[in-house]
């Protein structure tokens, strides 16, 4: 492969031209090396089908690769502090990227006339092996420009689509019975790389903080922000910093009033769904994660200063007016979503 699987497997070096015996592939798949996320994913693949072939698999694990290799470049590009013109670029670049890989194998599998039949339907096809690593290269597409949108749509004005209408749109199709992407549901990374650094601003730690004392009767990072919110949550975390209530070393500022704005932005992310809402302890039931456990992680994180249950519950109750004011005194609360 020269550059870029995603468009050499089309048009350069195509799965059909690979005449590679089976024993070589057998020989090659465990000395290609596996490219990891370095961010927790909010997306995964469930294919139909499941390789059998070393070709096959071959193909699987080197586009696999390829994807956690695009997954990085982006976030490493668009996870930043940096001008609103110059994220919106790169967020456009990458959009553009993955719609050519959509609209590049959607012309692939309309030339060639293939069908996902061909590969789940057993003895469908001669061509089954083919037809199956396209379409897996097709769902991976998917998944990157999926990935893209949960992330970064914030950076664009481009409208977003759910994965039935990439279907429709890019390929003119009705959404297969079984979606090729869904929800990730494996562990999370739980060290994943701060945020890059642009001019000396403070950028967020998507993770526990290495500096604070473990706590185990405390919800780690990953067991209560949800993964597909971590993003957003580092930004507002950065807010902080810039709103003053924290420091760039994440120490609370417990002047007066900061208590209220501090309860208000932890209720505010709870109801706008920025928490998991079960932990699941190693060998033990689900625990429902409650407002303790949420008070308790803020005061861990930034420090026993910022220890707000009185004015959460206050808010949750007989001051939810006040509650409101402070949204309509602090537009960026109410702009959280």
């Amino acid at each position: 492969m020269s550059k870029d699987l995603f468009s050499d497997i089309l048009y350069v070096d195509t799965y059909l031209k690979d005449q590679r015996s089976e024993l070589k592939f057998k020989e090659l798949l465990p000395k290609l090396d596996k490219e990891y996320k370095e961010t927790t994913p909010t997306q995964e693949i469930r294919f139909p089908k499941k390789a059998f072939s070393p070709k096959l698999k071959y193909y699987e694990k080197l586009i696999d690769k390829e994807t956690a290799l695009h997954f990085n470049e982006m976030i490493a590009e668009l996870d930043r502090t940096s001008t609103e013109e110059h994220l919106q670029f790169l967020y456009q670049k990458w959009h553009n990227r993955f719609i050519s890989y959509l609209l590049n194998i959607q012309q692939y599998i309309q030339n060639n006339e293939m069908q996902e039949k061909a590969f789940t339907v057993p003895g469908a096809s001669a061509d089954a092996d083919h037809v199956h690593a396209i379409f897996y290269l097709k769902a991976n597409a998917i998944l990157l420009f999926l990935e893209l949108q949960h992330r970064f749509s914030y950076n664009s004005d481009e409208p977003l689509l759910t994965q039935e209408e990439i279907h429709e749109v890019y390929f003119q199709e009705l959404p297969p019975n079984d979606l090729y992407v869904v929800e990730f549901s494996g562990k999370p990374i739980s060290k994943p790389k701060p945020s890059i650094n642009v001019g000396g601003k403070f950028n967020a730690i998507k993770a526990d903080l290495d500096f604070r004392i473990p706590n185990d009767k405390i919800l780690t990072y990953a067991e209560l922000v949800k993964s597909s919110k971590a993003d957003a949550f580092a930004r507002l975390e950065e807010r902080l910093v810039e709103e003053n209530l924290i420091d760039n070393k994440y120490s609370f500022n417990n002047k007066r009033g900061n208590k209220q704005v501090i309860a208000a932005f932890f209720l505010t992310l709870f109801e706008k769904g920025y928490f998991n809402e079960r932990v699941f302890p190693d060998g033990k039931p689900p625990k429902k994660i409650e407002r303790k456990h949420i008070i308790k992680f803020f005061a861990h994180r930034y420090g026993p200063g910022s220890y707000a249950d009185k004015e959460y519950r206050n808010f949750e109750g007989s001051k939810r007016p006040k509650y409101n004011q402070l949204l309509i005194k602090h537009p960026w609360l109410d702009q959280i979503s």
